[in-house]
C-alpha cells in the first residue's frame, strides 16, 4: 500500500472542497461542528502549525456523504 497524502492535500485543493462544502451545507455544519474551530484547523494546517489533516478528512467526508447521498446532489 501507500500512503494519501492528506497534509497537501488540505494545504491546496481539499481545503477548498472542504469550504465550498461547508457553504452548501451551512445548517449540518451548524448542527454537527464549530464552524469556527474548522477555520482554525484549516489556518493551522495551512500554516504548518499543526497537521489536522486526518480531523478535516473526516469532517469532508461526513460533509460530501451528506450533500451526495442524503441530498441527493
Amino acid at each position: 500500500g501507500f500512503s494519501v497524502p492528506l497534509a497537501a492535500w488540505f494545504k491546496a485543493e481539499a481545503a477548498d472542497i472542504l469550504l465550498a462544502l461547508m457553504d452548501s451545507e451551512r445548517e449540518l455544519v451548524d448542527e454537527l461542528f464549530r464552524s469556527d474551530i474548522i477555520h482554525r484547523w484549516l489556518r493551522q494546517h495551512r500554516e504548518g502549525v499543526i497537521n489536522h489533516a486526518e480531523r478535516l478528512w473526516s469532517i469532508l467526508m461526513v460533509l460530501q456523504w451528506h450533500h451526495t447521498v442524503v441530498k441527493g446532489a
